[in-house]
């Protein structure tokens, strides 16, 4: 029978042609961050997508410059003591699993950067399309947490471990025309073209049988989900567990110190007792903080969240 889509507040949902669901992550501001209610949403939207009667494929893709940023470090520094990391690690499978057992096939339309949970999304899917401008990468080692939420599952599978280990273990990103060539991804087209590629290929997936189409596709990731079966719970245990280690620790401690002016993931050096600590600012400058590490051993986090927790109003 047809969805009812009217409850989701955080993801623009279109129909585009007849047989086709345009699912958009709509928090343009932020580059798409995954706040805590766009998480929750994205883990129970493919269920409702699975029992859709209209929907024959599913495009995915990201609102303004961004396909997604990945994890919302904003939420990181303002909700540090209410989080429920079994809560969110819960969604974090959800997530994965629920878009593996997806019927429908799913395309990735890769608008803008995908980082961290970004990449997962994207590469989750079972077809990924990318603007050449695009980059695509998982910085979580950059913010002290382990790539648990689905880099660590799906990365060995696209480009084998040794690839896989270079790229999450640095937290390296890639063009997207870099990516294309090692296999992670379909293909890179210019921006102007990508949507017009992914409904080109939706339509061609229409004129198919629909049942040798998805079972096509299920047979496929079997071997995903082997795997995911295998060590998808402990990727994801050890990033909760970093998420309260002395590395994740620093990294929120960094975020109060510089008042969360964060807008892309940072890079920190260490140098004769300080840190530097470079981050993208406004007009694509980039601010350098100098930081004394005995500042940031002294820090004294709060009881309480430093402001309120992240709160959408809804599409905008």
């Amino acid at each position: 029978m047809p969805a009812d889509y009217s409850a989701y507040q955080h993801l623009l949902i279109e129909r585009p042609e007849p047989g086709i669901l345009k699912l958009t992550i709509n928090n343009p501001e932020s580059l798409n961050a995954i706040a805590p209610p766009i998480h929750t949403e994205l883990a129970r939207i493919w269920v409702d997508i699975a029992a859709d009667s209209e929907t024959r494929v599913v495009l995915l893709t990201g609102a303004g410059r961004a396909f997604s940023a990945g994890g919302d470090v904003h939420n990181m520094r303002a909700t540090w003591r209410q989080r429920d990391i079994a809560h969110v690690m819960r969604e974090g499978k959800q997530i994965v699993d629920r878009m593996l057992d997806l019927p429908q096939p799913l395309i990735a339309l890769v608008n803008g950067h995908a980082v961290g949970l970004g990449a997962t999304l994207a590469l989750t899917c079972d077809i990924v399309f990318a603007a050449e401008n695009a980059k695509i990468g998982d910085r979580h080692v950059n913010v002290g947490l382990v790539a648990g939420d689905g880099g660590a599952l799906i990365w060995p599978l696209l480009v084998g471990p040794h690839r896989a280990k270079q790229f999450l273990m640095t937290g390296e990103l890639l063009t997207a025309t870099d990516a294309a060539a090692l296999g992670l991804i379909n293909k890179a087209v210019p921006a102007a073209e990508l949507e017009e590629t992914g409904m080109a290929f939706a339509r061609t997936l229409l004129g198919l049988p629909p049942l040798a189409v998805q079972w096509t596709k299920l047979s496929i990731n079997k071997t995903l989900k082997l795997v995911a079966n295998a060590a998808f719970e402990t990727s994801l245990a050890y990033e909760g567990a970093t998420m309260l280690s002395e590395d994740g620790m620093v990294f929120t401690k960094m975020l109060y110190l510089v008042g969360g002016r964060w807008i892309d993931y940072p890079h920190v050096i260490e140098h004769d007792g300080h840190l530097f600590i470079a981050f993208a600012g406004g007009k694509q400058s980039v601010e350098v903080l100098k930081v004394k590490l005995a500042d940031i051993d002294a820090v004294k986090m709060p009881a309480a969240p430093l402001i309120a927790p992240v709160e959408s109003a809804g599409p905008k």
